[in-house]
């Protein structure tokens, strides 16, 4: 019984041994495991989560907002667009579709020929092209004359090609006062050739009606690549709408012979605009900058402040009243005096 007992001892504890010996190695295995294929693979599979979210994040949320050409940059355009995001904690998603956004921003700033959003990934790009005024040179008989003021204003600018100048800069001028004279002396009269800016503030009325209708651009734009090799294109050109026009950019030019190029279709159509307070209110605005570039007579002429008075609405138009603070071209010519 005693020898019994004793090998008994002696199997329970080798076992115990053993035990302990086979938890060593599953433990062993395990880590094995762990760290050699499951740690690796979760490191994988965490990386490529954050490069899909990544490639998701850039594909719906906008990071940036810039102009194609930086030196069209408008403060109230770039405000415009930013007012069309919509913020979730840090990142911003477009509230309407980027055809709505440019048949709206077309709508509220006339005073550009074109006025577009494009989407590169996460950032938005603001296409402007300005109107091109193309004035037709007056012909006339250049008959002496003088030049008198049309506004009390503040001389901020002179430039005399011929007539004689009888204000100075920062001098204040009132209405109908002479400006230059053609009376050179006793016996020569001459045409008086003069640009006077004056500074002055006016206060100018707008109408604008709740709904629109006008034929242009409908803010629908498609891009294509093209190869030109000398005069001719590789491919032909699409007709991607029925009334379109198109703008052919070069993007490389190698040694004057190839060029890859960018051509933009734009449609042009039948447009109904819908006009609420503030779109209204940024038409009439854009309208102010809209009548100094058609009257421009120098480059000096510019808009400094614009201050809205007053808005009224009735069931067909907005009506907004401004004073506007500005430098133009002040001149406007009349005969000799005989003083």
């Amino acid at each position: 019984a005693s020898k019994a007992l004793l090998c008994g001892n002696i199997i329970n504890k080798a076992y115990k041994v053993l035990s302990c010996y086979e938890d060593v190695l599953i433990k062993k295995q395990f880590n094995l495991i762990l760290n050699k294929y499951l740690v690796k693979r979760l490191i994988m599979v965490i990386t490529l989560l954050i490069v899909i979210a990544i490639f998701f994040s850039s594909s719906l949320f906008i990071r940036e907002i810039k102009f194609k050409d930086n030196n069209l940059y408008d403060q109230r355009i770039y405000n415009y667009v930013y007012n069309t995001l919509d913020k979730k904690l840090w990142f911003y998603t477009l509230k309407e579709d980027i055809t709505t956004i440019n048949n709206n921003l077309r709508a509220s700033f006339p005073n550009y020929a074109y006025l577009g959003v494009s989407r590169n990934s996460s950032t938005l790009i603001i296409d402007v092209e300005l109107i091109n005024i193309r004035k037709e040179e007056q012909k006339f008989e250049k008959l002496p004359c003088d030049i008198i003021s049309k506004k009390d204003a503040v001389i901020t600018g002179i430039s005399c090609k011929s007539g004689k100048v009888l204000v100075n800069l920062n001098q204040y001028v009132k209405q109908g006062e002479l400006l230059v004279t053609g009376k050179l002396s006793e016996n020569i009269d001459v045409y008086s050739d003069a640009v006077i800016c004056g500074m002055y503030v006016d206060y100018i009325k707008i109408n604008v009606n709740k709904i629109k209708n006008s034929y242009g651009l409908t803010g629908k734009i498609k891009g294509k690549l093209n190869i030109k090799v000398g005069n001719n294109y590789l491919f032909n050109f699409e007709d991607y709408y029925q009334n379109q026009r198109f703008e052919v950019n070069n993007i490389v030019n190698v040694f004057n012979l190839i060029n890859l190029v960018n051509v933009n279709y734009y449609e042009e159509g039948d447009i109904v605009i819908s006009y609420d307070y503030n779109s209204a209110l940024n038409y009439a605005t854009s309208m102010l900058y809209y009548d100094l570039e058609v009257h421009r007579t120098s480059p000096l002429e510019k808009i400094l402040e614009i201050k809205l008075l007053d808005s009224t609405e009735n069931s067909e138009e907005f009506l907004f009243k401004f004073a506007v603070k500005q430098i133009k071209n002040i001149g406007i010519r009349t005969k000799i005096s005989e003083n």
